[in-house]
């Protein structure tokens, strides 16, 4: 096979140490006239408008000006399917899969050691889910990126990857720092609110977390300082990214999403979602009794919603062992991790269809300020969950940007005001967030990516 390869950067030095022995260089161009005729790695840089004199199968685009390169060679006659770009999707994604098939023929790629595993949990704002939705290109032409469950890593063997991306410390039961050979990353699941790691009482803690993790990806430096002192990680292990699970928020389909979860059609409807934590754990002791509404008070809020052309959607806690589901309401929808799954939907990717979020101890609603979106926080059991769980501030008030309510009348008139006054509360949710997140541009999976590259872990 002979190729031709345009540009002599970087890319390309990488690009030339992995041809196959098979596969022969016929010529190497680049845009830059200055480098014309000069000497590089024992080829001769020619002119781009130069390349129709030479036989090639292929020409490989080592630039990230792709889109402008393969204008340029299609302006001189190159036939399309010929130029191969190592970066980019300029096309379609059956496009990009051949071009992807071409480069594993020209090049060394996706060898056991640049193997990825990323850890999920499920689908209830997962990071690896985020980070495996948002690959760029120059991650998957090179490197083997799985997604797997994360109850099915031990017995595939950890070992077996370079790099393993988790999100609730599943690292630090298998790797240990005389065993393991690979890189582990946390990612967490979410701005702590709830005491967690040393703090937690009756806790199951790992002591030797800050041994088996790599480094941290986080929110801001609130976020590393606080994560840092309850599992005793060491603070210089933390990268400030943003959490890539948040980028899956600026999702336009998101009403699209949510209508295939409840099999609606909801339209232009206004959407409420209430996202509760767990009381009931699953396989551990109450944190407290469930307290969500009565009977009565569940009839009286779906007479409110109908009355005002609006959709309830309840997203019960991945943890929860209590059933909460009813069936008998036409303006309330009720839906499970298991739910997502059936659809391949992360939730956070219908969480931002709604306009407004209703909550209690649950970290969801530090990610739902980057909507700037209404929050309304219903927390009837707040101090039997503070004297059971604990929170990780001694005023957990001062830290919910919303109204804090135990009344179902004062309930429903807070959704009405939040609805139609944006005003309220917006300075509030504005100074948590600038708190909380350092970055609000829905681009932290490009930016965990890239700090991978960055510091040359793979």
């Amino acid at each position: 096979m002979n190729i031709i390869i345009y540009g002599t950067g970087s890319t390309a030095e990488m690009v030339l140490g992995k041809i196959k022995t098979d596969v022969t260089i016929v010529a190497v161009a680049d845009g830059n006239k200055e480098k014309w005729n000069k000497s590089w790695n024992g080829f001769t840089i020619i002119n781009p408008f130069n390349i129709t004199n030479y036989q090639y199968d292929y020409i490989i685009i080592c630039s990230i000006f792709t889109k402008e390169i393969v204008e340029n060679l299609i302006r001189i006659g190159v036939d399309r399917s010929k130029i191969i770009p190592y970066f980019n999707n300029l096309y379609t994604e059956l496009d990009r899969q051949v071009e992807i098939n071409i480069l594993n023929k020209i090049m060394k790629l996706q060898t056991s050691d640049n193997k990825i595993a990323l850890l999920t949990r499920g689908n209830s704002g997962c990071n690896c889910r985020a980070l495996y939705k948002n690959i760029p290109d120059e991650i998957r032409v090179n490197y083997d990126v799985e997604l797997i469950d994360s109850e099915k890593i031990y017995s595939i063997g950890i070992n077996n990857y370079k790099i393993v991306f988790s999100t609730h410390l599943e690292g630090t039961i298998n790797f240990h720092s005389k065993e393991r050979n690979n890189i582990n990353i946390e990612t967490w699941h979410g701005f702590p609110i709830k005491k967690i790691g040393v703090l937690e009482k009756n806790s199951d803690f790992i002591a030797d977390v800050n041994e088996s993790i790599d480094y941290v990806v986080s929110y801001s430096d609130l976020y590393s300082y606080i994560f840092s002192s309850i599992y005793k990680v060491d603070i210089n292990k933390f990268c400030v990214t943003g959490m890539p699970r948040n980028d899956l928020l600026n999702n336009k389909n998101a009403k699209e999403y949510l209508a295939r979860i409840v099999n609606c059609d909801i339209g232009d409807s206004t959407i409420l979602f209430y996202v509760p934590t767990f009381r009931k754990r699953k396989y551990k002791d109450t944190e407290g009794d469930i307290v969500l509404f009565s009977d009565k008070e569940w009839k009286i809020l779906n007479q409110f919603l109908v009355n005002n052309n609006s959709y309830l959607v309840v997203k019960k806690h991945p943890l929860e062992s209590i059933n909460i589901t009813k069936t008998d309401f036409e303006n309330i929808f009720f839906i499970e991790d298991e739910d997502l799954k059936n659809e391949d939907i992360d939730f956070y990717e219908i969480l931002g269809a709604s306009d407004l979020l209703i909550t209690d101890y649950s970290s969801v609603y530090f990610d739902y300020l980057l909507l700037n979106k209404p929050i309304i926080f219903w927390t009837r059991d707040i101090n039997i969950y503070r004297k059971n769980r604990g929170f990780l501030f001694d005023n957990i008030e001062a830290m919910m940007p919303g109204p804090i309510l135990q009344d179902i009348d004062d309930f429903l008139m807070a959704i009405d005001k939040s609805l139609s006054d944006s005003s309220w509360y917006s300075n509030e949710r504005n100074h948590i967030k600038k708190m909380v997140h350092r970055y609000d541009d829905f681009q932290s999976s490009k930016r965990v990516w890239r700090f991978l590259l960055e510091k040359m872990i793979i």
